[in-house]
């Protein structure tokens, strides 16, 4: 019986084979590097963003695929007065995690980057954050007719807000 798309007679087409496993790439990381947090708590959701966007945009780089260098790349964004002492902790906790004589954690292991995600969130949230939406959402005005605006921005301020 003829597939659809197949003149009578024909050979069925074949199927192609499922792609080979993806190689693990080495060279350039592709798309925008996020920009260097420094602490701003303000930022902080920001950073995270951006940096989630690059990993899943290299998620067959070396860099991405392996928990420990994720999390040290993350760490090699972070830089200023008020955020170094934080990185030389995380960089000394991933190092002996890795390197300690009973039970080290394997690079791969995704510890480290859970590890590293939970105290970059607690030490850099903004606590502020659902307060903050609150009150621009009491302080939001429509400007010059332009509604499409001001429902994006009332509807992100009520994400951020916790708000339905």
């Amino acid at each position: 019986m003829a597939q659809p798309g197949q003149a009578p007679g024909q050979a069925p087409a074949q199927i192609p084979a499922a792609p080979a496993a993806q190689q693990v790439a080495t060279d350039k990381l592709h798309g925008i590097t996020p920009n260097n947090f420094n602490s701003d708590r303000r930022k902080s959701q920001q950073f995270l963003q951006e940096f989630n966007l690059l990993w899943r945009l290299n998620k067959n780089h070396e860099i991405m695929t392996v928990p420990y260098y994720c999390a040290m790349y993350a760490l090699s964004l972070m830089r200023g007065p008020n955020v170094d002492d934080w990185v030389n902790d995380q960089v000394l906790k991933l190092r002996e995690r890795n390197t300690r004589q009973q039970n080290p954690i394997d690079r791969t292991d995704v510890h480290h980057w859970d590890d590293f995600n939970n105290a970059f969130t607690t030490a850099f949230t903004d606590t502020a954050l659902e307060q903050t939406a609150q009150q621009k959402l009491l302080a939001i005005r429509m400007h010059k007719y332009d509604l499409d605006t001001y429902i994006a921005t009332f509807n992100y301020l009520c994400r951020e807000a916790c708000y339905d």
